[in-house]
């Protein structure tokens, strides 16, 4: 009875010690940058937009502020709201005088001259 509980107990830590083979999938390292957008736009206080750039697996995680972009806010009604460049791939505004009811759109324009104009939105209060 022993040696069959023994037996039993060798045969379920074998699994535990045997070899594995180590799995390393195929990764496919992008050449491609993507543009990434972030933020908000406020009728009442502050507008943040952040831009990054996406990387490679083999680039690591760091996020890749985008600066030297034109950022603005602009409306159906032809107004335009210019965004500083903090230099960190933010840009803001300490508050844009956007109506409530009209329609506004975000237009950025990267470094390397590629243009990006987002649909127009209805603004809410906020």
């Amino acid at each position: 009875m022993k040696a069959g509980k023994l037996l039993l107990l060798i045969a379920a830590f074998i699994p535990l010690v045997a070899c594995k083979e180590p799995f390393e999938p195929e990764v496919k390292d992008g050449t491609g940058s993507y543009l990434v957008v972030e933020g908000m736009i406020s009728t009442s206080g502050p507008t943040m937009i952040r831009l990054s750039q996406t990387a490679g697996i083999s680039e690591g995680n760091d996020v890749r502020g985008l600066a030297g972009a034109v950022v603005m806010v602009e409306g159906e009604n032809n107004t335009r709201f210019s965004l500083t460049d903090q230099q960190t791939g933010a840009y803001t505004a300490p508050r844009l005088n956007l109506t409530a009811g009209q329609r506004y759109r975000l237009r950025i324009i990267t470094p390397g001259a590629k243009e990006y104009p987002s649909v127009y939105s209805t603004a809410l209060v906020s």
